[in-house]
């Protein structure tokens, strides 16, 4: 699903998980251009509407059952920025779980117990001396 073009062109959402397929990309190529395109039409959807159409409600149902109602602006916030930055989080995770240095853009390097203990030892150190 392309959320940002779903919740700024429409008024709701009501997923059918019996009949929804999800995308599989045949390609790099292919995922790196579905990508893009989807990039691209969320940026126009966003840029198409104005400020009152950003606070007007926004509805995410289930086969017909509402899950909830929401403006858009916090829907948009919500499928998009929010649940991205959750899945950073596990994917960072998952690889420090598996003693994969993370990029720096997700946070500060992982040290090792040993090292944070030296580092804690040293500053204990440099704060008990008495000053001069």
């Amino acid at each position: 699903m392309r959320f940002a073009d779903l919740i700024f062109n429409t008024d709701e959402c009501d997923f059918d998980p019996t009949v929804h397929k999800p995308y599989q990309a045949t390609s790099v190529a292919d995922l790196l251009k579905t990508f893009d395109d989807n990039v691209r039409n969320g940026k126009q959807a966003m840029a198409g509407a104005a400020d009152k159409d950003i606070m007007q409600p926004w509805r995410f149902k289930v086969m017909g059952r509402l899950l909830f109602e929401r403006p858009r602006a916090a829907a948009f916030r919500d499928f998009t920025l929010s649940h991205q930055i959750h899945h950073r989080g596990q994917f960072s995770v998952y690889l420090r779980l598996l003693n994969v240095s993370v990029p720096g853009s997700y946070g500060r390097p992982q040290t090792s117990r040993a090292e944070r203990s030296e580092r804690t030892l040293l500053c204990q150190r440099v704060l008990a001396q008495p000053s001069s």
